[in-house]
């Protein structure tokens, strides 16, 4: 390689690599909020937040890489401009077509690494945010239990003074459940474990050892007489109780050897990936357009196939509008190719986003995506191509020719002109 293209490389990667942090560091900031206040609000420990936050990265990158491409392009290259370093490369032969060389191996880093995280890791990564969503939403009852600490799950409240490493074992516990029509139960054990209650139900807590003090009808709690799983003997054959009444309601006084409860009525279950079609991998698209999983539709599967390439291949054409762009006159103060290129971007992102829905809506992908994909990247190219065949000094930027039409400010009264 020579070292003019090195020379290039370090001035183009150097503002891609800072606009890309800075691009990624905005947008997981906006949503660092909202991760703050799920968390925060489920009372989740601190450390889910940074992994959460990392299952994001794959869907920010895939947003920052083309502004990240563009900008570095614009601001390495509109230096070289100002510092008439392009000028003596041009005066050298080196023209824009040489420029382009180094540029595309860049661009050509950014394509394969946008088409891997489009098609993979963002889909995966997807899912992965969405089951920590949903499993903080829903905390487990091990994530919420803290030695000596007074928890609430599912309007049940729970207290254990020393809990095993795996969260399944517990001594000296304290539950306490009110349910809707005023009654009340409290439950004190010696010690207790946690047991699967099977799919779609909540995990059962059996109790061992203890004291049951209640105000209400009986209802819900299951009294082992027979040994438990767990190997251990009953302290006595039969369970010794006495019940009290009063106020119209029943209380009672039972002692247990052991005693299971659930933790609620159920719970939700995390539906499986591919509820919706983002969090398809390229490969699950193109092999089940035909036959579309439950609530799919496929005009939906065709469209988020086509999309991503779309917006893959499109890419490629950056450097041709970027080049030209940066290259501007250095007349004037005001660098108008930085935001003509950040609007065209962004025009041409709801263009495509508009086509997509064409798709969804039973659209030709060729019509909806494809031909302004072409349109776009065809533009590129016929911009390039006229720019690369001006001379030196000559103004390329398409706004500097609007604003030398416009009138020119005169100098003010009662200076002279010298």
């Amino acid at each position: 390689m020579r070292i003019i293209d090195r020379y290039l490389l370090r001035a183009v990667t150097r503002p891609l690599i800072v606009t890309l942090l800075l691009a990624l560091l905005v947008l997981l900031i906006e949503r660092m909020l909202r991760v703050l206040d799920i968390v925060l609000g489920a009372r989740g420990p601190l450390k889910i937040i940074f992994e959460m936050m990392a299952y994001l990265v794959p869907h920010y990158v895939s947003l920052a890489l083309p502004l990240g491409l563009l900008l570095g392009i614009l601001l390495g290259l509109r230096r070289l401009s100002m510092d008439s370093e392009l000028d003596a490369l041009q005066s050298a032969g080196i023209g824009f077509r040489h420029l382009l060389r180094p540029i595309m191996w860049i661009t050509l880093v950014v394509f394969a690494t946008s088409l891997v995280t489009a098609a993979y890791l963002q889909p995966l990564s997807r899912y992965a945010f969405r089951a920590m969503v949903f499993s903080v939403t829903n905390s487990s009852f091990q994530a919420l239990l803290q030695e000596g600490v007074i928890t609430e799950v599912n309007g049940t409240t729970f207290m254990m003074e020393d809990i095993s490493s795996d969260g399944r074992r517990f001594s000296r516990v304290f539950v306490h459940r009110t349910d809707e029509d005023g009654g009340w139960a409290a439950v004190t054990a010696l010690r207790g474990t946690l047991a699967d209650a099977g799919e779609n139900r909540l995990p059962t807590l059996r109790l061992f050892d203890g004291v049951r003090l209640s105000e209400t009808a009986q209802r819900g709690d299951t009294v082992a007489a027979a040994a438990p799983q767990d190997g251990g003997a009953l302290a006595s054959p039969a369970l010794a109780g006495s019940t009290l009444a009063g106020g119209g309601q029943q209380g009672g006084v039972l002692r247990f050897e052991e005693l299971r409860t659930s933790l609620g009525e159920g719970y939700e279950v995390l539906d499986p990936r591919g509820e919706n079609e983002r969090e398809l991998t390229q490969d699950e698209l193109w092999n089940q357009r035909l036959d579309p999983p439950s609530g799919l539709r496929t005009s939906d599967l065709v469209a988020e196939f086509n999309v991503r390439l779309v917006r893959t291949i499109s890419i490629l054409a950056l450097p041709f509008l970027a080049i030209p762009l940066a290259r501007g006159s250095r007349r004037r103060l005001h660098f108008y190719g930085l935001p003509v290129g950040v609007l065209i971007l962004l025009l041409y992102k709801e263009i495509i986003d508009f086509g997509k829905n064409l798709v969804e809506s039973g659209a030709e992908p060729l019509l909806g995506l494809w031909l302004p994909c072409a349109l776009f990247m065809v533009s590129c190219l016929i911009f390039f191509l006229r720019s690369s065949g001006r001379v030196p000094g000559a103004p390329i930027d398409p706004l500097d020719r609007l604003l030398d039409l416009l009138p020119k400010r005169r100098p003010a009264s009662g200076t002279a002109a010298e």
